[in-house]
């Protein structure tokens, strides 16, 4: 009800307009909750660059062992309404970081951030 009588007031306004838009930005590749699940202790890091990629940061501890984090952010911002009268504008974010630490070449530890 309030869409129809929004349109009929922009229409018979002269000078308003409708406007919308999106703008999603996104950093990193973002890993399924699925594939990041099949990775247990004692798998390889082949086998984990099967599933997840290559991380987007590696950490040497020490000799022997590393960590790499998979690291995935979205931003999406969006505007819609009419111009004089009425504009929504709506942001959100969403981030995730998976980590998984390797000595001599296999998994021995898996977490979130």
């Amino acid at each position: 009800m309030f869409l129809i009588a929004a349109t009929l007031l922009g229409a018979a306004l002269p000078g308003c307009v409708m406007v919308s838009g999106n703008r999603p930005t996104t950093t990193g590749h973002k890993t399924l909750d699925e594939s990041f699940a099949q990775i247990e202790v004692g798998k390889s890091r082949d086998f984990v660059a099967g599933l997840l990629g290559e991380p987007d940061e590696k950490n040497i501890k020490d000799e022997g062992t590393e960590q790499g984090r998979w690291h995935y952010s979205a931003n999406h911002h969006a505007e819609s309404g009419f111009i004089v009268l009425f504009l929504s504008s709506t942001e959100t974010r969403s981030e995730q970081t998976r980590n998984v630490e390797f000595k001599n070449g296999l998994v021995t530890r898996v977490w979130t951030e």
